[in-house]
C-alpha cells in the first residue's frame, strides 16, 4: 500500500506520463491481486475503480502502450465489460510478435467473449513465439517453468470449448511435458498443470484410456487426488457404480492427506478436492437414476465452482452446469435444463456445448423456431469439433 500510495502521487504530480500511470495502475492491482471482482461482476473493492479510472485513460490516448493494456486486460477480464478490452487486446496481439507472453494476453479477453478459435490460434502462436525465445536465450526460472506452459493451458481450455478432442490432448500434453514432477516439486502451486492431460480424458469421455492411466507418483497429492476423480467418473460411466464409490472413498483418503493450505495456483486444492467429490456423487446418482439427489450433488459442485478465486483458464477443467442441465434433460426437465445451459452460456459464450443442450431442451419444450437458432449458433461453433 505504501507503493501504491507514492506513486499514485507521482502521478498526480505527473499526469502526462504514461509510464507512471501504467505503474500506478499495477500498484492498485498489487493491493488485491487476481481478487477484483465478484462472481457476478461486481467491483469488489473501491481500488478496483480506481485503477479503471487509472489506466482507461491511457489506454484510450496511447493505445499502444503495452504494460497499460497488459494491467487492463487484468483489471477488467473477470467483470461484466471485457468486451472494453477488447481493442486494446487487438492491438497488444500483434505490437510485439516476438514476445510470447503479449501474444498470448489477448485471449484472456477472447475467452471472456466466446471466441474461442481465436483463442486457441493465437496461443499457437505464443507457444512459437516463447519456443524461439527459450531455444535462443535458454531463461530459467518462473518464465519457462510458468509463463510458456500457461499458454498451451489457454489454448487447451479453448480448444475443450471447441470440441477439438485430439488438439486439446495434445495441447495437454504440451502443459504436462513442460511441467514435469520435478518442477512441481520446487514449486508446488504449479501442481494446477499436473492433472490436464487427466481432465482432458474425462471432458472427453474416455473412460478407457482413463482406466489405463498409470498412477501419478504418490507426493504429488492433487494429481493423485485427480486420479482417483476421473477414474470414478470412468467407472461411472461404464456402469460400475460400486467401482467408482471406491475411487471416491480414495479420493476423500487423498484429500484427507493433502495438507489445509496446500494450492493449485491460487485456489486451495480443498476446494478443488470438493468439487470432485460433488460432481462425482452426482454422476454416480444420476448412474442410478436417482435425479434428485444428482442434482442435490450437482448444484454443490456449482456453488463451490463459483466460490472459486477467478482465474484463465477457469481453475476448474469443465463447467459443471453443462452436467446439471444434461441430468436435468435426461430427467426430462427441459425447462430446468434450459436454465443451466442459459447460465452456462452467461459465463462462457458461445461454447457448442451448452448451445447444444440449450437447443435439446428448447426443442423439448417444442419451441422449434428458437431451437433452430441456436442450433445453428451451435453448428458454427462446432464447426471443427471431432466428436458429437
Amino acid at each position: 500500500s505504501a507503493w501504491a500510495r507514492a506513486i499514485g502521487g507521482l502521478s498526480q504530480r505527473f499526469p502526462a506520463d504514461d509510464d507512471i500511470a501504467a505503474l500506478h495502475g499495477e500498484a492498485l492491482m498489487d493491493l488485491r491481486p487476481w481478487n477484483y471482482w465478484t462472481n457476478g461482476g461486481r467491483p469488489k473493492a473501491p481500488s478496483t475503480l480506481e485503477t479503471l479510472r487509472v489506466l482507461e485513460p491511457v489506454v484510450k490516448r496511447n493505445p499502444g502502450h503495452a504494460g497499460a493494456c497488459h494491467y487492463y486486460i487484468h483489471a477488467i477480464e473477470a467483470s461484466n465489460d471485457a468486451v472494453k478490452a477488447l481493442a486494446c487486446a487487438e492491438r497488444l496481439g500483434t505490437s510485439m510478435p516476438g514476445a510470447g507472453h503479449l501474444v498470448h494476453m489477448p485471449t484472456h479477453i477472447y475467452i471472456r467473449l466466446g471466441q474461442w478459435d481465436v483463442a486457441a490460434e493465437r496461443n499457437v502462436h505464443a507457444v512459437h513465439a516463447d519456443e524461439q525465445y527459450i531455444n535462443e536465450r535458454q531463461p530459467t526460472g518462473v518464465y519457462p517453468m510458468a509463463y510458456y506452459p500457461h499458454n498451451y493451458h489457454m489454448m487447451w481450455y479453448a480448444l475443450n470449448m471447441l470440441g477439438r478432442s485430439e488438439d486439446a490432448l495434445k495441447a495437454a500434453q504440451g502443459v504436462v511435458k513442460n511441467v514435469p514432477p520435478e518442477v512441481v516439486r520446487q514449486a508446488p502451486p504449479l501442481e494446477y498443470f499436473s492433472p490436464t492431460v487427466l481432465f482432458t480424458l474425462a471432458r472427453f469421455s474416455r473412460w478407457d484410456d482413463i482406466l489405463r492411466e498409470p498412477a501419478p507418483p504418490k507426493d504429488l497429492r492433487y494429481t493423485t487426488g485427480v486420479w482417483h476423480y476421473v477414474r470414478g467418473l470412468a467407472y461411472t460411466g461404464q456402469g460400475k457404480v460400486d467401482s467408482a464409490a471406491v475411487e471416491r472413498d480414495r479420493l476423500m483418503a487423498t484429500a484427507k492427506a493433502t495438507p489445509a493450505d496446500a494450492s493449485a495456483n491460487l485456489n486451495s486444492v480443498q476446494s478443488l478436492f470438493a468439487i470432485a467429490k460433488s460432481h462425482l456423487e452426482g454422476e454416480m446418482a444420476a448412474k442410478q437414476g436417482r435425479t434428485e439427489l444428482s442434482v442435490k450433488h450437482l448444484q454443490k459442485a456449482i456453488a463451490g465452482e463459483d466460490e472459486l478465486t477467478y482465474d484463465e483458464p477457469p481453475p476448474w477443467y469443465m463447467p459443471i452446469r453443462q452436467r446439471l442441465g444434461i441430468v436435468l434433460l435426461e430427467a426430462s426437465k427441459p425447462a430446468e435444463a434450459e436454465k443451466a445451459f442459459r447460465d452456462d452460456l452467461v459465463r462462457r459464450p458461445e461454447n457448442g456445448w451448452s448451445l447444444h443442450g440449450l437447443a435439446q431442451s428448447l426443442q423439448a419444450q417444442r419451441r422449434s423456431k428458437e431451437a433452430a437458432v441456436v442450433e445453428a449458433r451451435f453448428e458454427n461453433a462446432w464447426a471443427r469439433a471431432d466428436v458429437r
